[in-house]
């Protein structure tokens, strides 16, 4: 989707695919295989939770820090909507990864975290998104798709603190998801918003994205007060004792 007169090689673009597909994949099972081996106590029946965490370190760490210079560039630098729909190939790779992780997250939710992954936020989630990302590399859009990676900044501390609650960081989750999933994500939305004529209409997603995440931010800035005056850092009884991973990207939740 890129400008008109382009011809892409497409037998390239799968080779490439295929190529990054193999190294995500294989990185992100020897990544989860290493942690769950160095700390064995990730294994016991009742640390499923934690279990379920452990790619979306990897997943946030990845494409959050790598996506900055597309988005200072293509968003803020020189904005040109044409530049939402074309890729090259670091883009490509960046969409591409995070495709692996949904589907390795996928193969470890059926193997070993089950009961963490629930049929609306995780099973849906994890379907869309394999589903556009698929979209993204056939039509030519993953350069759009890394400027909504900063959204996965927020999912460090996040999925940090669940791995290891010492890790847990409240208030460094609560100002970076305020940054990106609200402030940079209104942003952007606006930007799709005024496209003059895209040939995808994204901004519907981003906005349906948008509230939920306002929706969310409300809600951990009142668990959060509550666990201020009930003594800080401590979490109050039961909370979140409900909630199921969505992912911990893009959809991430919080508590």
């Amino acid at each position: 989707m890129a400008s008109e007169g382009v011809v892409f090689d497409t037998a390239g673009e799968d080779r490439q695919f295929l190529r990054d597909l193999a190294v995500s994949t294989i990185a992100l099972l020897v990544a989860y295989n290493a942690v769950i081996g160095a700390f064995p106590v990730l294994r016991l029946p009742e640390n499923t939770k934690r279990c379920a965490w452990v790619l979306s370190i990897f997943s946030s760490c990845v494409c959050g820090p790598v996506c900055l210079p597309y988005v200072w560039r293509y968003v803020f630098q020189e904005w040109d909507e044409t530049n939402m729909f074309q890729d090259d190939e670091v883009s490509r790779s960046l969409v591409t990864f995070f495709f692996a992780y949904l589907m390795v997250d996928t193969y470890y939710s059926v193997m070993h975290y089950s009961d963490q992954l629930a049929f609306l936020t995780g099973w849906g989630h994890h379907i869309f998104y394999m589903t556009l990302f698929y979209m993204a590399l056939k039509y030519h859009f993953c350069i759009g798709i890394m400027t909504t990676f900063p959204l996965e900044i927020s999912t460090i501390p996040l999925s940090l603190g669940r791995v290891n609650p010492r890790w847990r960081n409240d208030l460094a989750f609560g100002v970076l998801f305020f940054l990106t999933r609200i402030l940079y994500h209104g942003f952007l939305l606006e930007r799709w918003y005024n496209m003059v004529a895209p040939p995808l209409t994204l901004w519907p997603i981003c906005a349906i994205v948008l509230v939920l995440h306002a929706h969310w931010m409300y809600s951990w800035y009142i668990g959060y007060m509550k666990r201020l005056k009930n003594g800080k850092g401590k979490k109050e009884e039961g909370e979140g004792a409900s909630e199921k991973k969505a992912g911990g990207q893009l959809f991430g939740s919080m508590d």
